[in-house]
């Protein structure tokens, strides 16, 4: 059951880093101090996470995913700005995750797993004026997203799935008849229908 005043959004996305770079610059375009935490896995370590300018710097600093701190322009706890990031006198509230897409080619016929754009709160922890800022601030980020990939309808056995995102590099590989889709959230395989 959904907890009240829980706030959810997720979309599932294949990019590639070529993508990711789109994808940064649209958002960069639209909010200028946006800054990505970096993630290492494990417990975060004071001095050992930073908040980056782009989102290719964080993922090539934690690799596998990297956070958006909400609202934009906040100071993590435990995060050094590196140069390049301007940041307010808030910390965070809530974060919008960027989970890589996963291109695994030596897997059995080329293996693309899709990553996704996610982010939760809970407005009861927020409040009102906060939760309208974050929501703003959300569509915002899922503007970019938008302006940066494809809509794509994919098949899987129970029927089609709508509002999976694609960027231009990530659709391109796909599109190869030996590249085998897989959804992270349903951990099933899939297939293009339409972009």
């Amino acid at each position: 059951m959904r907890e009240a005043g829980n706030r959810t959004t997720s979309t599932e996305l294949w990019m590639e880093p070529d993508d990711e770079v789109v994808f940064d610059a649209a958002l960069r375009e639209l909010v200028p101090q946006a800054a990505w935490r970096c993630s290492h896995g494990g417990p975060l370590v004071p001095g050992n996470t930073h908040l980056h300018p782009t989102l290719p710097e964080a993922l090539h600093c934690g690799r596998v995913q990297a956070f958006l701190p909400l609202p934009l322009g906040a100071l993590p706890a435990g995060c050094v700005p590196l140069p390049g990031v301007h940041v307010g006198d808030r910390g965070s509230v809530a974060i919008i995750q960027y989970l890589t897409s996963t291109h695994l080619p030596d897997y059995v016929g080329g293996r693309f797993q899709s990553g996704r754009l996610a982010v939760r709160w809970n407005m009861l922890d927020t409040g009102q004026a906060l939760h309208d800022q974050l929501t703003a601030e959300c569509r915002t980020v899922w503007s970019a997203l938008r302006r940066a990939t494809t809509q794509v309808t994919v098949a899987r056995p129970s029927g089609t799935v709508k509002a999976q995102r694609f960027g231009a590099a990530a659709l391109a590989l796909a599109q190869q008849p030996d590249t085998r889709l897989a959804r992270t959230s349903a951990h099933a395989e899939v297939t293009l229908v339409r972009s």
